[in-house]
């Protein structure tokens, strides 16, 4: 092969990508669009993120009990680190 036919080659393969062009862009487009939806990991941030701030709030209730009511020691620390245990999870 000469360097002349390696040249008309490269053009004649570069200009059939110019002229599909518009396919190799949107397909392009679409697959980005794909990667990157994040629509269902950005629902599941929001339940978890729910999640976590009701357990912290129920760890909070539980420290405030524990400061303000004379519990059983060792059921609170079960109970406490159960939800510790759930925060963290």
């Amino acid at each position: 092969m000469t360097e002349e036919q390696l040249k008309q080659g490269f053009v004649a393969a570069l200009n059939k990508l110019i002229s599909k062009r518009d396919d190799i862009i949107a397909g392009l487009t679409e697959g980005a669009e794909i990667l990157y939806d994040t629509t269902a990991l950005e629902a599941e941030k929001k339940h978890l993120w729910g999640e976590m701030c009701v357990l912290a709030e129920m760890v909070q209730a539980a420290i405030n009990e524990n400061a303000h009511v004379a519990l059983d020691q060792k059921e609170y620390q079960k109970r406490y680190d159960e939800l510790a245990t759930r925060y963290d999870g």
